[in-house]
């Protein structure tokens, strides 16, 4: 086999990463790095993988990739998603996050792993024969993994992905979240599942008002979100996102995106540092 038939040593670093961030580290410390981790890892070796089960595509295969990941990671690609869960016995899931998009610069270390392969990189003494086979059929499995939903994400407008650490317990979170005026409702189940850590469920809180200060800027249907805690003395806040009052699904990603970004700032202004307060 010549040595552009060889598994690169780092496929298979990114791979433990891959597999290390999806099984463990995702789900018990869930926080910006880990959300992002997968998607890096993912797009540095997925090419590589089908680069070496097809050679010929080596050229043009982090291209295809990265369009491919674009389209995953847009409103465009529901009607593929809703067609995939209807035909498979898996259930597959993505989240629809601009900010995912920032993996792709991985991609040109990808290229450049592939098409300039260095025969002292090569991991033939170590990895040959059935090992290969093996380490494929993982990487396969793992790739697949990523993108199977481990649980029912709660239906929003527009997903907020963010955790807050707060000096509370979970009651007292609780309590001094209706002391400021907000009525919470607990949701058991939607969130439920043998490998997932937070199997209790989900917070709601209804018509959360966001002003500037002078005058209501706008109202929110609801905000979603569930609390983890940390120790005695300190939860971990994660809001999942928010429902707008006006109906409907938001489909060009440049709102989505300007979406995202404002009303993160916004809740946390308006919820998160009133919560934080230690007054």
């Amino acid at each position: 086999m010549n040595h552009q038939r060889q598994l690169h040593p780092i496929f298979l670093v990114g791979l433990i990463v891959l597999i290390i961030n999806d099984a463990f580290l995702k789900w018990h410390y869930s926080n910006f790095l880990t959300g992002k981790l997968s998607d890096f890892a993912g797009l540095l070796i997925f090419p590589i993988f089908v680069a070496f089960v097809f050679p010929r595509s080596k050229k043009y295969v982090c291209c295809v990739v990265g369009l491919g990941f674009i389209f995953w990671k847009s409103p465009y690609s529901s009607f593929l998603l809703d067609w995939l869960n209807s035909v498979s016995i898996f259930s597959f899931s993505r989240v629809v996050d601009c900010t995912d998009l920032w993996a792709l610069a991985m991609l040109p270390f990808s290229h450049k792993i592939i098409n300039k392969h260095n025969r002292a990189w090569n991991l033939k003494p170590v990895m040959t024969g059935s090992w290969r086979v093996v380490v494929l059929i993982l990487a396969a499995m793992s790739f697949m993994a990523t993108s199977m939903s481990r649980f029912e994400i709660p239906k929003g407008t527009i997903y907020i992905g963010k955790s807050y650490k707060i000096k509370n317990t979970k009651e007292g979170l609780l309590e001094k979240l209706s002391a400021l005026g907000y009525e919470w409702t607990y949701l058991s189940d939607t969130l439920s599942s043998a490998n997932y850590r937070y199997e209790e469920g989900f917070y709601q809180v209804e018509n959360v008002v966001l002003d500037n200060g002078f005058m209501t800027a706008d109202t929110l249907k609801n905000v979603k979100f569930f609390v983890e805690e940390i120790n005695e003395s300190k939860v971990r806040l994660h809001i999942i996102n928010v429902t707008l009052m006006k109906e409907g699904d938001i489909q060009d990603w440049r709102i989505l995106k300007s979406f995202h970004r404002s009303y993160k700032k916004r809740v946390k202004k308006q919820l998160i540092e009133k919560l934080q307060a230690t007054n």
